[in-house]
């Protein structure tokens, strides 16, 4: 041993001894306690949408069918489906989602016809087809299918499959350290929770596409974030086209250049017209409780109203405006609002979201927005 590795020696036995409280034993390693995770299947998406929903959805969720030999199937598919709503009502994936836990079905057919029983847009269910708890005592795994059914025609709008697995493996001992593996207290809703999150992934992206808020708290989160017309959809930085009322409270022509983005509303109009009709009230309801939340207290606002491009340019811009500015007395007058902290302003057709060419389309561009003033 050279005089370097004897120092060094001496000086560690020095320090060891002077720290009464360190045993320095090889044979009692350090225990480290790691949660268990679950291991999972790439997703895989058999069907999808072709075009977002032009507003707010309401959904039912029907229980599992499960395709596996097994006690109680319906019991297991129930649950199952139960972890699913749970995870995306706290998602709020969908405008309106109920859960219902004891109606079963025996094809995609009936499973639609329920969906129009309940006045529903989309029913929500799929297939088991591997199911096992091994609670404390062995691993679990769970393979399972989502299905997204148009209530109305009976088509699939999303299939889904993936497959999770929790594996008991308690310890691993190793010379310093001793790493004990902690299980929840539900491998399988541990699994099917992971799942579920992995599937409101893409569906969330196809019900935001377009920005369409359906509550007050969907509208807090839009307009938290504010972002420039530059950056929608690879738009060039420009001017737009509007109108707005000017101090005398006459109708004037305006060029907004690069403005701010915010948060779309499906608000109804009759032709032609732009008093608010009562099914609006729903929606304008939720923006009046955002307007008047902690996160928004005492901040302004623009209201601007959009057309599709049926008429001429100075006809959707009069209208829009219009609309816009019954929007802003509704909220005045339903919720109190500061009619200074409201600005109204017509865009027309000058800021489509979508393409004209389709009806569609004209419907996601006939809208209002809400933006934040900076």
């Amino acid at each position: 041993m050279n005089l370097t590795r004897l120092c060094a020696c001496l000086l560690c036995a020095l320090l060891l001894s002077a720290c009464a409280d360190v045993q320095p034993r090889l044979t009692q390693p350090s225990d480290v306690v790691i949660d268990q995770n679950v291991e999972s299947t790439p997703l895989r998406i058999y069907v999808s949408p072709r075009n977002a929903p032009m507003r707010g959805l309401s959904v039912v969720y029907l229980p599992f069918r499960v395709s596996q030999n097994m006690e109680d199937p319906r019991l297991i598919g129930s649950q199952v489906m139960g972890v699913f709503w749970e995870t995306w009502m706290e998602k709020k994936l969908f405008a309106t989602q109920v859960f219902l836990g004891d109606t079963y079905y025996y094809s995609q057919a009936q499973a639609a016809k329920l969906g129009r029983e309940k006045g529903a847009d989309l029913v929500v269910t799929g297939e088991i087809s591997h199911f096992l708890d091994g609670g404390s005592n062995s691993d679990s795994a769970v393979s399972l299918r989502v299905d997204v059914i148009d209530s109305k025609t009976g088509e699939l709008v999303w299939s889904m499959a993936e497959a999770g697995r929790m594996e008991r493996v308690l310890k691993e001992d190793y010379v310093i350290i001793k790493r004990t593996y902690r299980l929840p207290n539900s491998a399988v809703e541990s699994i099917v929770r992971h799942i579920s999150e992995d599937m409101a992934v893409p569906v969330r992206e196809w019900s935001d596409r377009y920005g369409f808020a359906t509550n007050a708290d969907e509208i807090v989160a839009g307009l938290a974030a504010p972002r420039r017309a530059a950056s929608q959809g690879g738009r060039a930085k420009g001017s737009f086209k509007a109108m707005e009322y000017a101090p005398d409270g006459s109708e004037r022509a305006i060029t907004e250049t690069d403005p701010l983005l915010g948060v779309n509303l499906k608000v109804e109009f009759d032709f032609d017209k732009w008093n608010i009709r009562p099914d609006a009230a729903t929606i304008l309801n939720e923006l009046g409780k955002a307007l008047r939340s902690p996160e928004l207290a005492g901040r302004s606002f623009t209201l601007r109203g959009h057309t599709d491009n049926y008429g001429t340019d100075e006809y959707n811009m009069r209208l829009s405006l219009r609309r816009a500015n019954s929007v802003k007395n509704y909220l005045v007058k339903n919720f109190g609002l500061d009619p200074a902290r409201l600005k109204v302003q017509g865009f027309g057709e000058s800021m489509p979201i979508a393409s004209n060419d389709t009806p569609e389309g004209r419907q996601l561009n006939r809208r209002v927005e809400v933006v934040k003033n900076p």
